[in-house]
């Protein structure tokens, strides 16, 4: 089990692990029987689909348990990316074969990136306002509109994390 780190709002239980990786074994069987769908037309098309979609659906329910800033980070995101692409190809019969190997190569490419790339946090959500230069209080209105969703990239990300609104995963 993985020792958190201070402040760090990861969460674990004992058998995580074990559970996210049985869950994978069966996402990939999942994975063998829509490929022979849409490779070979074979049947069970919705049977193979429900067993990785239950399956992905607990590996999501895991990790953004254990990782509250899952979903604004490159992995979530992609994962968000992946689910709207496969129901897309659900939709979009003509499309099916290219968007497959599409959605494939992407989760391929997306699971062995580096954890710097899968960790990148893409959005922060500030919390807290920076200090109003020249002003002694905050207008009513801007108090009342709380957080708001900023891009983490340049001078503001960095300025951010100074002041404790972005805190991107660093890798393990």
């Amino acid at each position: 089990m993985r020792e958190p780190k201070e402040d760090d709002g990861h969460r674990d239980f004992p058998g995580r692990g074990l559970l996210i990786n049985v869950l994978r074994v069966f996402h990939i069987a999942g994975l063998a029987g829509i490929s022979a769908v849409v490779l070979a037309g074979a049947g069970g098309a919705a049977q193979w689909g429900g067993l990785m979609l239950v399956s992905g659906l607990g590996i999501i329910a895991l990790d953004a348990w254990a990782n509250p800033l899952y979903f604004r980070q490159a992995k979530g995101l992609g994962t968000l990316l992946k689910i709207a692409l496969v129901a897309l190809m659900v939709l979009w019969e003509a499309g099916r074969l290219p968007l497959f190997w599409f959605v494939l190569a992407f989760s391929v490419a997306l699971s062995h990136a580096p954890g710097r790339i899968r960790h990148r946090q893409l959005f922060c959500f500030a919390a807290k306002r920076a200090p109003t230069r020249g002003r002694t209080r905050r207008s009513p209105d801007r108090a009342a509109r709380g957080s708001r969703a900023i891009p983490c990239r340049g001078r503001r990300a960095a300025a951010g994390a100074r002041r404790g609104w972005c805190r991107s995963r660093s890798p393990a």
